[in-house]
């Protein structure tokens, strides 16, 4: 009885996160992926952080989270050139972990890109150099250490 109690509440935990929260859970998350791994780790990683976000809210059963492939253009200030980019959109409003750790604002960004759809494409981020995506048991063992940010609450 105690367990099924629990399971319950870890529903109703994720299932009543507003978008605010989720970006709160995300943002904790990245700093625990960046104290992991260092700031190099967001350089030109930009799908491994977002598919391993992605992975871990959808793991967490965090609706609204979606993984965006597509082409971004950064602000000219930047010095950054439009580039092929992998980000996220939470409830329709873009979350770019790896250039926001950056200090580039994605309001500041020009973003085309669509949803990411394994089941059409389960190699839809090979281009990107992931290609273990259909690996669940390895990715389940590498967001592990971030699955505790998408079950708090505040």
């Amino acid at each position: 009885m105690k367990n099924k109690i629990f399971k319950n509440w870890k529903k109703f935990l994720v299932e009543n996160v507003g978008t605010d929260e989720k970006f709160r859970r995300l943002r904790a998350a990245t700093e625990t992926i960046k104290r992991q791994s260092g700031d190099q780790c967001f350089i030109g990683s930009c799908a491994n952080t977002s598919f391993e976000l992605w992975w871990a809210a959808k793991r967490a059963g965090l609706s609204g989270v979606n993984l965006i492939a597509g082409s971004a253009t950064p602000p000219e200030h930047t010095g950054e050139p439009p580039t092929e980019h992998i980000w996220l959109t939470v409830d329709g409003t873009v979350y770019d972990p790896t250039w926001e750790m950056q200090e580039i604002n994605p309001e500041e960004v020009v973003y085309d890109g669509e949803v990411v759809d394994f089941e059409k494409d389960p190699n839809a981020l090979e281009y990107f150099g992931v290609d273990e995506v259909e690996d669940t048991e390895w990715w389940d063992d590498t967001t592990d250490y971030i699955m505790h940010h998408f079950m708090e609450t505040q």
